[in-house]
């Protein structure tokens, strides 16, 4: 704050259970353990969800069908019709059945898929739902689809997928639930490959490089781990790109075109949740352009009170390069199950690429299962991890812990004010900083106090904190504002404490804390603020931020703003400080 004293689906191939990961599971979650409850937060804003058993196509007939998507992008759910009840081949254009009734239970047990159907754009990837079933489509005397697909149509943000219930989830057999990355694009004529679409939460593929009498190098992947691109060849296309890696502390990307570079460390514990990055590009060459990268594999997060069974399929695998080592596939993904007990026979998949044909392999994914009671038996092929009871759930619809400037009073004349919250008396409009300090102009300052009396000498500074929606932990702490002159013949940057922070009943207002005395620099100066409060498991900031980062364990977050904007920074158990942004993907 600047002051002025002046004023798709892929065929299932050659799965084999990983005996590692369920050595994991015998070990960390024995059938010894007591079952226990759990709230995990949820909400249940769309009711129940369980898909209808046949819909109806456009001609119209009746007709099981072979796929489902959930569109986050519309809030919509679609369904591809399959068989008519004569086996013969339904119309295939999808159509709408958000608002449809139709039999989830047969003889007569009807609902929409969602019981309260989503009214616009799930922009966060959040599904709040009561119960979740996903079952296949069945019809009398139709042919019943080997797999009934569930898919996601990204939003414009392509969010990873959070599904929270505050009863059961089921995956039944017969279903699988789709996040895989796209393949990667082959070469045509003298078009290069485009990269594949990252799963929900991943990243993009490379494109491939231009061919002709200029090739160029491929495209890197997008991503922390995307693999860089496959440098340009000469006569024939023979430089390999390089694969994805999944962003785990202390892995290095390797690169055909330059040395190998360290990528940041990330969080296993998957509180952060995020999809695989994309596979490198194949370089160009005088004979060809190069193909696509495959895209990363998505994200998902199944988070029940109750119990999740996987009866069927999950797949977050990466999506294939382009075969015979042409170009690169996309790293695996995420899947994070989190509740009171987690069950099933069906397959969970985080690898690289569960395609015959790969092309340059990339780093698999992360599965990460935690309730006190796993008796999972089915097959998982990526990394695994377990925990034996349920961790933190980190939600991207909590509303996020900020700290903020509220007022600037006049010490002698509290009526001569500045307001924040209210534009034209404590904004310059002229200016041209939507976010305070970023523009380099000092010209045209963010605030500037009116002073109808004349000029003050000193000033009280007003903060409010929150959400004060659960018990907040910052009441008793206090508040340090840094006052710094532009102006260096002004002096150095002065500290002031705020009195106790204050905060009503849980829900009854925002928090509150102010400084008085403030000396405000002749001339420009700028104000920051900050507060240090504690993380603890059960509160507001245990919605926002991981407990655990980088390998540290978290106790702390620094809340700091300069205007309306808050930033955050974790600071570990052993004093570690890391910038973070609550919902990043990492």
């Amino acid at each position: 704050m600047d002051s002025n004293k002046k004023s798709n689906t892929r065929a299932m191939s050659r799965l084999h259970a990983s005996p590692f990961a369920l050595a994991l599971l015998v070990l960390l979650c024995s059938a010894a353990l007591r079952a226990q409850s759990v709230n995990l937060g949820g909400i249940a804003a769309l009711g129940d969800f369980r898909n209808p058993l046949t819909v109806t196509d456009i001609t119209p007939q009746v007709c099981n069908y072979d796929s489902i998507q959930i569109d986050l992008a519309l809030g919509k759910v679609w369904a591809r019709p399959y068989r008519n009840g004569s086996n013969a081949a339904c119309n295939p254009t999808y159509v709408d059945i958000t608002n449809v009734v139709g039999t989830v239970v047969s003889p007569s047990t009807t609902q929409t898929p969602f019981s309260i159907p989503p009214t616009g754009p799930i922009n966060d990837g959040v599904l709040e739902v009561a119960n979740f079933t996903l079952q296949q489509s069945t019809l009398t005397g139709a042919s019943t689809p080997t797999w009934l697909y569930l898919s996601f149509r990204p939003n414009a943000n392509n969010t990873p997928v959070w599904l929270r219930a505050t009863g059961n989830v089921t995956i039944s057999t017969g279903t699988w639930v789709l996040l895989t990355g796209s393949s990667g694009g082959a070469r045509s004529g003298f078009l290069r490959g485009v990269g594949g679409a990252g799963g929900p939460g991943g990243f993009r593929g490379g494109d491939g490089g231009n061919g002709g009498l200029s090739p160029s190098a491929g495209g890197a992947g997008f991503g922390a781990g995307g693999g860089p691109g496959g440098a340009a060849g000469t006569s024939t296309c023979t430089v390999p790109p390089s694969g994805a890696q999944f962003i785990t502390t202390g892995v290095t990307v390797t690169s055909s075109t330059g040395p190998a570079a360290a990528i940041p460390s990330g969080n296993d514990l998957l509180t952060m949740l995020r999809g695989g990055s994309g596979g490198g590009g194949q370089g160009g060459c005088t004979a060809n352009p190069g193909n696509g990268g495959g895209g990363g594999g998505g994200a998902i997060q199944i988070a029940a009170n109750s119990t999740i069974t996987v009866s069927g399929a999950l797949d977050a695998s990466g999506g294939p390069g382009v075969y015979y080592n042409q170009s690169a596939s996309g790293a695996g993904g995420s899947i994070r199950l989190v509740a009171s007990t987690i069950t099933g026979g069906g397959t969970m998949d985080v690898r690289q690429c569960n395609d015959s044909y790969c092309g340059i392999g990339s780093a698999n994914g992360i599965i990460r299962l935690e309730a006190f009671t796993i008796s999972y038996s089915g097959n998982l092929y990526g990394n695994v991890a377990a925990a034996s009871s349920p961790g933190q759930i980190v939600s991207p619809t909590a509303q996020t812990a900020f700290l903020q400037f509220a007022a600037i009073r006049d010490s002698s004349n509290p009526t001569n004010a500045c307001t924040v919250d209210n534009a034209n008396a404590c904004y310059n409009q002229a200016s041209s900083q939507t976010v305070a300090g970023r523009s380099g102009i000092i010209s045209t300052p963010d605030v500037t106090m009116p002073n109808p009396s004349g000029s003050t000498s000193t000033v009280t500074v007003e903060f409010i904190l929150g959400p004060n929606t659960v018990a907040f932990p910052a009441a008793g702490k206090t508040v340090t504002l840094e006052v710094a002159p532009l102006d260096p013949a002004q002096g150095r940057k002065t500290s002031y404490q705020t009195s106790e922070i204050t905060c009503p009943a849980a829900g009854a207002g925002n928090c509150t804390a102010s400084i008085t005395g403030v000396t405000l620099p002749l001339g420009y100066s700028s104000m920051s603020a900050f507060t240090v409060i504690s993380l603890n498991s059960n509160g507001t900031l245990a919605r926002n931020f991981p407990a655990t980062y980088e390998g540290e364990t978290i106790e702390s977050v620094k809340l700091r703003t300069s205007g309306k904007d808050t930033e955050y920074v974790l600071i570990s158990r052993t004093g570690r400080e890391f910038p973070y942004k609550p919902g990043a993907k990492m």
